[in-house]
């Protein structure tokens, strides 16, 4: 299973946008295909849609508090109805194939 920290994960897309580098500098493929949006549910939505793209079949995506009280679990449910686990106890969303 992949296991991704949200909060971390953004840091790095937009340290890139500052740089110098080139590209998402990242060991998951799938990644590169992700743009965060500035409203954090987009952008979960996107990057299920991401790692749906690349045949992902498990993903952890880790919250902090602040994040994960953001999000509108109501719309993922939504969107991907029989393919997410939510643990709000653990702040975390789970993509299973």
């Amino acid at each position: 299973m992949i296991s991704i920290q949200f909060r971390e994960l953004v840091k790095k897309y937009e340290k890139i946008l500052t740089s110098t580098s080139r590209g998402f500098d990242t060991k998951y493929e799938f990644l590169e295909a992700w743009v965060p949006s500035s409203e954090i549910t987009q952008s979960v939505l996107d990057l299920i849609n991401s790692a749906l793209d690349y045949e992902i079949k498990e993903l952890e995506i880790l919250f902090d508090v602040s994040d994960f009280k953001e999000l509108n679990f109501d719309k993922i449910k939504k969107k991907f109805p029989q393919n997410i686990k939510i643990l709000t106890e653990e702040k975390k969303i789970i993509l299973t194939g």
